[in-house]
């Protein structure tokens, strides 16, 4: 039995955000910024049948997968390892070993925005240091 896909949403509230075009993508992506500071929470909706669900990301200047992690909650909480383009991908696990197909956060047609279909990535930024203090 193959698993269904699962829809895949960003619950993050970043102060600047903006439609970004990525002309490797193919797609007109919504782009969430944050620093590597702030976590991401990933949150997707229930795939029947699944026991659990397994988690990576895509660091598209690197062009390497990173795993994220499984879990057999909805939401998953990631801290980004570095600054760079991010996609996400999430799929479910059913009972006996059986896998979905990925959802990637860059398909508009499993992906949401506003509860919207949209395509999605992350940018993450390395933080500013903080105050200097001299005493």
């Amino acid at each position: 039995m193959v698993m269904p896909k699962v829809r895949l949403v960003l619950l993050i509230l970043l102060q600047c955000s903006f439609a970004f075009a990525d002309p490797s993508i193919g797609v007109d992506n919504y782009t969430y910024f944050g620093t590597t500071a702030e976590p991401a929470v990933l949150q997707w909706k229930a795939s029947n049948g699944a026991v659990g669900y397994e988690l990576r990301a895509y660091l598209h200047e690197q062009q390497i997968y990173i795993w994220i992690g499984s879990t057999t909650e909805l939401t998953f909480t990631y801290q980004l390892p570095k600054s760079g383009h991010y996609t996400f991908m999430v799929r479910a696990v059913g009972a006996g070993d059986e896998f979905s197909t990925w959802s990637e956060s860059t398909n508009p047609e499993v992906a949401l925005v506003d509860e919207q279909p949209r395509a999605w990535w992350r940018y993450g930024y390395v933080a500013p240091p903080g105050p200097i203090i001299i005493k």
